[in-house]
């Protein structure tokens, strides 16, 4: 059970991780 919840903690951060480097690089080629 542990296992699956850092599972979703990973996927959580490195989902925002990607959203901001997204955010960022959109955001700079305007």
């Amino acid at each position: 059970m542990k296992k699956m919840m850092w599972w979703i903690v990973g996927i959580t951060i490195g989902v925002l991780l990607l959203g901001i480097l997204v955010g960022y690089l959109s955001f700079y080629s305007i």
